[in-house]
């Protein structure tokens, strides 16, 4: 199932989505997505700490 959650990166809110299946999550930005085991904290949590690394690289490619 995919979620969406909004994230301040750089003075403005982006809106991420991100799935969790077989305790991998994969989050999307842009044109961008980046997989991460889920481990002990909460999707949300990794989620929105994966989405910040993924929005400062969309950020230098020029995506944003």
């Amino acid at each position: 199932m995919r979620e969406t959650l909004k994230v301040e990166f750089d003075g403005k809110i982006h809106k991420v989505s991100y799935s969790v299946d077989g305790g991998i999550i994969t989050v999307r930005v842009a044109t961008l997505s980046k997989p991460a085991q889920v481990g002990g904290s909460p999707p949300e949590v990794i989620a929105r700490i994966v989405a910040k690394e993924l929005l400062m690289e969309a950020k230098q490619k020029g995506l944003l």
